[in-house]
């Protein structure tokens, strides 16, 4: 599985999918298009992403990748992605980027947001 960091809270679940919904992935890729420094900045955070998950890995494990034929996963980025002017799943965007790591796409879509926050307690009542 390519994907390290997943958003788990309801409420955020909820606003993304509205983004996705009315073409934000494709609306992130034309600003990668148009603009060099955040396209470098992106691709930088899939290669971070790709040096984490490798990380993340045992020995034995990265053994039996290779052994299954499963290699191309170790070369993707953020949610699986391998063209990093492309961009998929503003879930795995932003869950990357409130993870703590660098990413501008996530960065931005968490700007877009009403809140980072679930306001109506969803998160807590999905715990209990």
């Amino acid at each position: 599985m390519p994907t390290i960091f997943w958003l788990t809270c309801p409420f955020l679940v909820e606003e993304i999918s509205k983004l996705e919904s009315a073409d934000a992935v494709k609306r992130y890729e034309r600003m990668i298009l148009a603009d060099e420094k955040l396209a470098e900045a992106y691709a930088q955070a899939h290669e971070a992403y790709k040096k984490e998950r490798l990380s993340l890995l045992l020995p034995k494990e990265l053994e039996l990748v290779r052994e299954k034929g499963l290699t191309s996963l170790l070369h993707t980025g953020i949610a699986g992605v391998s063209n990093p002017r492309r961009v998929k799943c503003l879930h795995a965007q932003l869950a990357h980027f409130l993870a703590g790591r660098e990413n501008p796409v996530g960065q931005r879509v968490s700007q877009e947001l009403p809140a980072l926050f679930c306001p109506d307690s969803r998160c807590a009542n999905a715990l209990s």
